[in-house]
């Protein structure tokens, strides 16, 4: 713990463990360490399972952007907090060491979303010299300069506490893949996603699939080997698959009340990007038979992901690997957790919340 008694003052600074909120923590059971996420019911003990921080970090996380950040309106100040984005690293990430590590990455997280949220507004997307600047400040290769945009100020005090904490070789997994995602987040999405395949393939990056892999390895000090982490990729892909399919069916009703409410103003809508849509259009069936589809879709991705679990550890891993494994069926679980409880996705109407 003395990684928390040692931070600037600039840095919101998390409070002792308080074990009469929270409990200490469970020690786990033998029987079920390597737990199956298809054989866990949803929503029974021990999910949804929160990190032990959850509650100082919220509070460090919601300070530190609220006194950095301008937002545009109060609504959208309220609809960042109701997000919860420390909630998504909390439940992603139960079992982070107690230290200011998941603080770190629960600020990341939040600043990903502002940045997604920034680059759908008029002026920013495409905006290479923004992109470069997001980038340097993120290798930390030069100090802030006065025209620097919010974002990239966030993300150089972020990966520079990501510094401090963990490992070089760590963080720059993290800034590759974060990289990947500001790059994919920028880019307009192709006219050719008329298939799953295709959609899929697009939103491999599009949902931040390589930097949600690339944290549990921070967290936990993992510096897996070049070979080990490409013989994990179908591992993160099907990740991916059901983090795209988990969002999308989510943030169904929202994007398409949000099309309909464009056409009904006269005004050239968004394409709808979402796999609800695309697998519609495909399969040519209701969209509501397309969300049906799609919901055992994710019941079958788990048990995917418990069959290359399987295969991994069948060609013998090392203690680490068994924790980064177990910490990846960890963010599956806590990413669906927080889609059903976040108001990230919530259909507002136009003078609501």
């Amino acid at each position: 713990m003395e990684a928390l008694e040692t931070l600037p003052a600039t840095v919101s600074k998390l409070a002792p463990l308080d074990f009469r909120l929270h409990g200490p923590p469970t020690p786990p059971d033998e029987s079920t360490i390597h737990f199956s996420l298809a054989s866990k019911p949803h929503h029974t003990e021990p999910f949804p399972r929160y990190h032990p921080f959850y509650e100082q970090v919220k509070a460090a996380t919601d300070a530190y952007i609220l006194t950095r950040w301008t937002f545009s309106t109060e609504k959208a100040k309220k609809k960042f907090l109701a997000a919860d984005f420390a909630g998504l690293t909390c439940l992603c990430f139960p079992s982070a060491p107690l230290d200011q590590r998941i603080a770190t990455i629960a600020k990341l997280f939040a600043v990903a979303f502002l940045i997604d949220d920034m680059l759908e507004q008029p002026g920013f997307k495409g905006d290479e010299l923004l992109m470069h600047t997001l980038e340097s400040a993120m290798r930390g290769c030069m100090l802030p300069e006065e025209g620097w945009h919010t974002a990239a100020r966030l993300l150089y005090d972020i990966f520079h506490d990501a510094r401090r904490y963990g490992s070089e070789r760590l963080v720059e997994d993290l800034v590759i893949a974060m990289t990947g995602w500001l790059r994919a987040a920028n880019a307009q999405p192709s006219t050719s996603l008329a298939t799953l395949s295709d959609y899929f393939d697009f939103r491999y990056q599009d949902v931040a699939t390589p930097l949600v892999c690339a944290i549990p390895r921070y967290l936990l000090d993992c510096a897996l080997s070049v070979s080990e982490i490409e013989s994990m990729l179908p591992l993160e892909r099907n990740i991916g698959r059901h983090f795209t399919v988990i969002n999308d069916l989510h943030s169904w009703n929202k994007e398409y009340a949000a099309h309909q409410a464009a056409i009904a103003q006269g005004v050239e809508p968004n394409r709808l990007v979402n796999a609800v849509y695309v697998m519609s259009e495909e399969c040519g069936i209701a969209i509501e038979d397309a969300q049906t589809v799609l919901s055992s879709m994710v019941g079958a991705w788990e048990r995917r992901h418990v069959t290359l679990v399987g295969n991994i550890v069948g060609s013998g891993e090392d203690e680490k690997v068994a924790a980064y494994l177990e910490a990846l069926a960890e963010v599956m679980q806590g990413h669906k957790d927080w889609c059903d409880r976040t108001a990230r996705y919530a259909v507002c109407s136009a003078g609501g919340p």
